[in-house]
């Protein structure tokens, strides 16, 4: 018998999905004729799958990665878009917060994967001072530098700000004291770093005599000068004045030298 084949196709709802009617006709000499069809529905319903999908990490937010080149393969559609989104959540700060990053792969019939891949930024860097001053010793009649302008630099803030505090500590005396500058530099997240600059002032010059009375000599019927040097200090408006006298006896009971010793003290 003569053997005759046909085939017919019938579109589906998706260029993958369809059915084929495969029909065979058998006819003898005497125009017998058989018939028999096969039916074979093809479908697809298998998803995509995602290939470089990165895993979730916890990074600064100075090292956010960029986004992965993510791509999908798929056992029946041979070209497959992949498309990209990102969603943030905001944390307690600026700089601190949640990426959710989703690749979504869709074949021609509607099958579909998600990858997601949760990036954590978390800003846990201080601030850098530049700029702190050198720690410096003055005499007490030198004038005190104003303080400078001091910056800092962070990873992710770009405006951190920078605060200065002065504290005076006091010496044995009130020409000497030391100061001491605190900066600090804090950014959004509330991360800071401090940086000092330490002052010592002292006294270190003593007083000087001015107009030192001269050495006299007298008769003993003279009278004995209440004379008084005058003294000038650095620092000390009124520096202390005492006086010591010392008698030295002669060869008669009129006769005597009379020393008198100033000392001057801050």
């Amino acid at each position: 018998p003569t053997l005759e084949f046909k085939e017919a196709r019938q579109d589906g709802n998706c260029p993958q999905e369809y059915i084929l009617l495969r029909i065979w006709q058998a006819e003898d000499d005497c125009g017998n004729v058989a018939t028999v069809t096969q039916k074979i529905t093809v479908v697809d319903t298998k998803a995509p799958i995602l290939l470089g999908v990165p895993s979730d990490v916890t990074v600064e937010c100075s090292n956010v990665p960029t986004p992965a080149n993510v791509k999908a393969a798929d056992n029946c559609d041979l070209v497959v878009d992949v498309v990209y989104d990102q969603q943030r959540i905001n944390g307690n700060c600026l700089y601190n917060y949640v990426l959710i990053r989703t690749w979504t792969a869709t074949d021609d019939c509607g099958n579909e994967v998600v990858g997601t891949q949760k990036i954590t930024v978390q800003d846990t860097q201080a601030p850098v001072l530049a700029g702190i001053p050198a720690n410096i010793t003055l005499e007490c009649d030198q004038p005190i530098p104003t303080p400078p302008v001091v910056n800092a630099q962070d990873n992710c803030d770009n405006n951190p700000t920078v605060s200065l505090a002065v504290v005076t500590l006091p010496g044995n005396c009130p020409e000497a004291y030391v100061l001491v500058r605190t900066w600090t530099a804090t950014d959004a997240c509330g991360n800071s770093s401090t940086g000092s600059q330490t002052i010592t002032v002292r006294d270190s010059k003593a007083p000087v005599f001015v107009n030192i009375p001269p050495t006299l000599e007298l008769e003993c019927s003279d009278p004995i000068p209440s004379q008084q040097p005058e003294v000038k200090d650095n620092c000390d408006n009124n520096p202390q004045l005492t006086l010591e006298e010392t008698t030295i006896p002669g060869q008669c009971e009129q006769e005597y030298t009379l020393i008198r010793v100033w000392t001057a003290e801050d």
